[in-house]
């Protein structure tokens, strides 16, 4: 699913003027919490408990507004940092090629399916710790420009 970063005009949604958007930001939010399962499961676990409170609280789309903005954008801070230095990966963001089929089970996203290299398939926990930095930046963002986030 798509998240978008609106501007409210009012109160209600429909009213709202989307100043960006981020294509498969729902699939990244899922991608940083496998990531955070990874050196922090308690971490983990608190986001996956915050988004689906954030996403039961009304009917239609989630949103993020306000605290509860901020407090995604917190927890999806530091992850890539976080996973270095554990040793998950190295300096140049690559993976042991020998760790790869075990990382695959737990963080789903890793691209090591497709016709690739095995230098390639090294940096696929990067790619996905790219789409988890790229979610943080947009919330970051939203925040900044005093913005709400929805999906869709």
């Amino acid at each position: 699913m798509t998240l978008y970063k609106v501007r409210l005009a009012s109160s209600a949604l429909e009213d709202a003027h989307v100043v960006d958007r981020l294509r498969y930001g729902w699939d990244y939010l899922e991608q940083a919490i496998s990531l955070w399962h990874l050196v922090d499961p308690v971490r983990a676990n608190a986001l996956v408990e915050f988004v689906e409170r954030v996403s039961n609280a009304d009917e239609g789309p989630t949103c993020f507004a306000g605290d509860d903005l901020v407090t995604l954008a917190h927890m999806t801070a530091g992850m890539e940092d976080a996973i270095r230095v554990t040793g998950i990966i190295d300096r140049h963001g690559r993976v042991p090629p020998e760790r790869l089929a075990e990382l695959k089970r737990l963080v789903p996203a890793m691209d090591l399916e497709t016709e690739r290299t095995l230098e390639d398939k090294t940096n696929a926990l990067l790619e996905v710790i790219g789409n988890a930095e790229g979610l943080h930046e947009f919330l970051s963002e939203a925040l900044r420009d005093g913005c709400v986030v929805v999906n869709n």
